[in-house]
């Protein structure tokens, strides 16, 4: 199954979904992208301000995450070492 072909398939299902009045499989399977997508083809809460500032602070936490996953967690790192300390170290096995 090529790309356009599952983009295809996984549209017609949110309309179905949506129809049934449903949750959309389309944000749990392609994530925010995907959800960012499907409210704007379903046009669904595309005008809540509350939901879209929560929705576009998720999407950047993503990509925080994933930027920083790229760098070996050099920001995330330290931050969470604050919180809550630094790994302990295990003894060397012999």
């Amino acid at each position: 199954m090529t790309e356009g072909e599952l983009t295809a398939w996984l549209r017609l299902l949110a309309r179905h979904v949506k129809a049934a009045g449903a949750d959309y499989p389309l944000n749990k399977v392609s994530g925010w992208p995907g959800a960012f997508l499907t409210q704007r083809r379903l046009r669904h809460k595309c005008s809540k301000g509350s939901y879209q500032v929560v929705f576009w602070l998720i999407g950047l936490a993503y990509q925080f995450a994933r930027f920083d996953s790229f760098h070996d967690w050099q920001f995330a790192r330290p931050a969470l070492n604050r919180f809550i300390g630094p790994p302990a170290s295990h003894p060397k096995a012999c």
